[in-house]
């Protein structure tokens, strides 16, 4: 198993995750919706519940793959690109931006 840390944690500090090789395998380490499917299995919140902050395509088909909402976070030299996301935001925050209030409420909607 591979331990994975949040940036900045230290070891034992409760936000520990082991990750099987299997799921990485075979992808080059990139995402995928069994990966999802495996960080979920952890938390108490289904995926129909969660959401998936990217601006990675990839990394967005594969949040949806799983259940979750897929909310494109462009870079800024991206933005006018098209995303497979569910909704995609103009950075964080007010405005059109990625915020908890938004996607809130996307997941509320989507569960409707």
């Amino acid at each position: 198993m591979r331990s994975v840390r949040a940036a900045g944690e230290r070891e034992g500090a409760g936000l520990d995750m082991a990750v099987a090789p299997a799921l990485l395998a075979g992808r080059g380490g990139r995402l995928s919706p069994a990966w999802f499917a495996a960080c979920l299995a952890t938390l108490p919140a289904p995926a129909a519940r969660s959401a998936f902050l990217g601006s990675s395509n990839e990394a967005l088909r594969a949040a949806a793959g799983a259940g979750l909402l897929a909310v494109a976070v462009p870079a800024a030299l991206s933005k006018r690109g098209r995303f497979d996301a569910h909704m995609v935001c103009d950075g964080f925050g007010a405005g059109g931006g990625a915020s908890f209030p938004r996607i809130r409420a996307a997941l509320l909607a989507r569960a409707a």
